[in-house]
């Protein structure tokens, strides 16, 4: 049997908005300023990414 003493609960909210696509495309996605690594830069996140890295964004504009 669980002791219910040492359970948290935790209250997760999501913003409301379009939760899809990666970068490619996006307005934010500065496709031809990449790093050493060949990721390009997301202006809104202020940090690089490959599109692939971004599974679903709610930044994300066309």
């Amino acid at each position: 049997m669980k002791n219910k003493a040492n359970e948290i609960k935790t209250k997760i909210c999501i913003p409301k908005g379009f939760f899809g696509g990666n970068c490619s495309g996006c307005r934010y996605w500065e496709e031809y300023n990449r790093d050493s690594s060949g990721r390009a830069f997301c202006s809104y996140y202020d940090d690089w990414y490959y599109p692939s890295e971004r599974r679903g964004c709610f930044a994300r504009k066309e």
